[in-house]
């Protein structure tokens, strides 16, 4: 069976992980400091499509309150532990990558700013029986 270009250059990589790592991580830094404008730009927008995916995979919409509007969506931790878990990664943008890598796990999901920040600063009683109040006064 002939191997495919593809998966001799995955297999080069996994033997030379090392050094190729160290020859991306200097090159990327190089370039960086070129063109720093141009490496922003490539930044937002890559963070920026990782994010909408994410989005896209759990929902698109606050688990909460029903918001849709992108700009208002995070994805949380259904139990908890978010601000550590990105701390440990690096940061949200590892984070969107991270969930890519892993298949988009479950225990994640979606909530607009506002409910995340609720959910954070109530215990899961206080969270919830505020939600209902705020359903039976829409009603």
């Amino acid at each position: 069976m002939a191997i495919s270009n593809t998966e001799a250059c995955r297999r080069y990589r996994e033997r030379n992980r090392e050094a190729f790592n160290a020859r991306s991580l200097a090159t990327t830094k190089r370039l960086r400091a070129l063109y720093p404008e141009r490496y922003k730009e490539y930044a937002r927008k890559s963070n920026h499509k990782r994010r909408m995916s994410a989005l896209e995979h759990y929902g698109k919409t606050c688990a909460c309150c029903g918001e849709t509007r992108w700009q208002f969506l995070a994805i949380h931790h259904v139990n908890g532990g978010g601000g550590k878990h990105r701390l440990e990664l690096g940061g949200a943008n590892q984070f969107y990558q991270w969930l890519k890598r892993e298949g988009y796990p479950t225990g994640f999901g979606v909530l607009c700013h506002n409910c995340n920040q609720a959910k954070g600063e109530m215990t899961e009683a206080e969270f919830r029986s505020v939600q209902s109040r705020d359903r039976r006064a829409a009603e």
